[in-house]
């Protein structure tokens, strides 16, 4: 009988370009990436940890280190994800690794895609968006316009003191659909409303967390000034979050990281439709690995932004390629990602 074998390594993520956020600027992104082998199956996942995260790589790995692998039944692989949920200390970012990697390796012992195994109809996802966050040289900007060539719309991360500005030269420079994630840079009620006002004039498609994630009096607000749609990010991680907050906001961007995987995700989503929530299915900074799988789900939601594996210059996964902006889903068996050799240690 196999036995449930589990690796894992830091393994930080370099920005192709730097990240400037309205709390700081950062060009690298920890991650930590796991595998598990059952009998010759290999299955993958991964916790991306951007600084906003309270947790880091050495306590997803002692979470790791705390989880009673045994449990696991290849009769019944989803199981262990009970045994996860049921844990006394949860690390989301963790959790949605080995999430991740159990639907992999549950895929692949059935030998379906998760998206079929999860009952979800074969087509392609929402389109894709791409990120691009402010830089005061205009031909680094220029840059990464024109590395968004493949994708049809755009997420600008405003939040800086120069959002006027970045908004109009990007709009000035490429003609794709838009909205804008403030990235919780906003202080004021006036201030969002003067400047949702003029992204609505620019014919900005929502606005993403627009204030600290705790002031969700002001997102209130701003959403009943139907100005534009108020979406939630940071405000909104888990189930118990979007239980209770869910009137403040039109709708929720979702990512594996901040609810801890797949099935969690779900979960949000389902509610969020019954709630008449519109919702985005995000990423952080990651591989392939985190985006493949969040790619499965994907064709729930009403958009898809799950560019993280574009934006990084060390991906260790197959980069998941783009039709006319959008992705398809594969006919793989579990989330369909492909390792290359690139950079990680034979031993893993």
């Amino acid at each position: 009988m196999s036995k449930l074998k589990v690796s894992y390594i830091s393994y930080p993520l370099i920005l192709k370009h730097s990240f400037h956020l309205a709390h700081g600027k950062r060009n690298v992104t920890p991650c930590v990436l796991l595998k598990m082998e059952w009998g010759n199956l290999i299955s993958y996942g991964e916790a991306c940890l951007p600084p906003y995260l309270k947790e880091n790589p050495d306590s997803v790995i002692a979470y790791f280190e705390s989880i009673n692998w045994n449990v696991f039944n290849e009769s019944a692989p989803l199981d262990f994800l009970n045994y996860l949920n049921n844990q006394e200390k949860i690390n989301y970012p963790g959790m949605a690794a080995v999430d991740i990697a159990i639907y992999d390796l549950a895929g692949k012992l059935m030998n379906v895609p998760c998206h079929e195994m999860l009952h979800i109809e074969n087509k392609s996802t929402p389109l894709l968006s791409y990120t691009i966050t402010y830089e005061k040289d205009e031909s680094v900007l220029l840059e990464k316009i024109n590395d968004a060539k493949d994708f049809k719309q755009l997420k600008l991360k405003l939040g800086t003191a120069y959002d006027k500005l970045f908004i109009d030269f990007v709009l000035k420079n490429s003609d794709k659909p838009f909205f804008a994630d403030a990235n919780q840079g906003w202080k004021t009620l006036q201030e969002a409303i003067y400047m949702t006002e003029y992204l609505k004039e620019r014919n900005c498609l929502f606005i993403e967390q627009p204030f600290s994630k705790e002031a969700y009096n002001l997102s209130c607000e701003l959403k009943q000034k139907n100005i534009l749609p108020v979406f939630a990010d940071e405000s909104i991680a888990t189930f118990s979050d979007l239980e209770k907050y869910h009137s403040c906001f039109d709708g929720i961007t979702i990512k594996l990281m901040k609810c801890g995987g797949i099935k969690n995700a779900m979960k949000l989503i389902y509610f969020a439709r019954k709630n008449n929530l519109k919702t985005m299915m995000g990423c952080m900074t990651e591989t392939s690995c985190g985006i493949a799988a969040a790619t499965q789900i994907a064709p729930l939601c009403d958009y898809a932004d799950l560019d993280g594996a574009h934006l990084i210059s060390n991906n260790p996964f197959k980069e998941i390629i783009l039709s006319e902006g959008r992705v398809m889903l594969q006919k793989k068996s579990g989330t369909g990602v492909e390792r290359t050799q690139f950079s990680i240690p034979e031993t893993f």
